[in-house]
Order: structure tokens, then sequence, then C-alpha cells
């Protein structure tokens, strides 16, 4: 599979006029209450997006290096799909770009980690619990 492939889409302009239409809907009393609120969180929430799914591709093209491994296997592994689903979620909910960073390598470690899936899925939700400052302690006392 070609690293051309795993690039990630772009919105164009249709989206964005959808949006601020939607949006402005939303504006008129009773009509959308949670269009306004779509309105003020969905351009973080697509940076967030875009910027974790661009992540995501670089560890799958960093996974492609390693030996036995296929962009099809990974496809077909529910294992992984339950992890990516997992740190994805993670992802939304943090402006943090080093949280992201922590959540991919998390997520690259974790697909590498050779040990039952309970142990990853914790080790992942751990990722999601702390922030960079308890990771960078942990680290510190490690040492």
């Amino acid at each position: 599979m070609s690293k051309d492939s795993l690039d990630v889409p772009q919105a164009d302009n249709a989206d964005a006029a959808h949006l601020v239409a939607t949006s402005l809907i939303g504006l008129i009393p009773f009509v959308g209450g949670t269009d306004l609120f779509k309105f003020i969180v969905s351009p973080s929430l697509e940076k967030r997006k875009e910027r974790w799914m661009q992540l995501v591709a670089n560890a799958i093209r960093e996974l492609q290096s390693q030996p036995g491994f296929s962009i099809e296997l990974l496809r077909d592994n529910e294992e992984f799909t339950t992890l990516l689903m997992q740190t994805t979620q993670a992802a939304y909910k943090t402006h943090l770009e080093e949280k992201h960073v922590l959540l991919k390598e998390g997520l690259r470690n974790a697909y590498l980690l050779d040990a039952a899936f309970d142990i990853k899925h914790i080790y992942l939700n751990l990722l999601d619990r702390f922030n960079p400052v308890h990771i960078a302690t942990l680290l510190v006392v490690e040492d």
C-alpha cells in the first residue's frame, strides 16, 4: 500500500457552507438550539479530528516498517479497531497536542505490545486519564 493512500481527506467549501447555513438556522429561536452548540464546537472539533487522523496515519506509516505488518491484517484486527476507537475518543476530548502525541504513541505501542487486550486497554485508559504533567512525573520517578 502506498504512503499516499494514508493521506487525510480535507474539508472543502461545500462543507464550510453547510456548517454556516445550519448554524445560522440554529440561531433562530426555538428552531435549532443544538445547531448553536455545533456552531461553537465544530471548528475546534474539526481541527482535533484532522490532527488526530494525521497522527494515526503517521503511526500506521511507522508500523509499516515492522516485519510481518500488513495494512490488510490491521484492517481485520478487531482488537486494534477497538483500541483505535478508544484513543480517538480520548483525542477528541482534549485540545492538548502533547496528549494527542502520547495517545498516538500509546496506540502504536499497544499494537506492538505482546500482552493481553485488557492490559492494552488499561494502558490506553491511563493515557486518557492522565495529563502530560502526570506522564512527565511518572517518567521522572521511573529514572
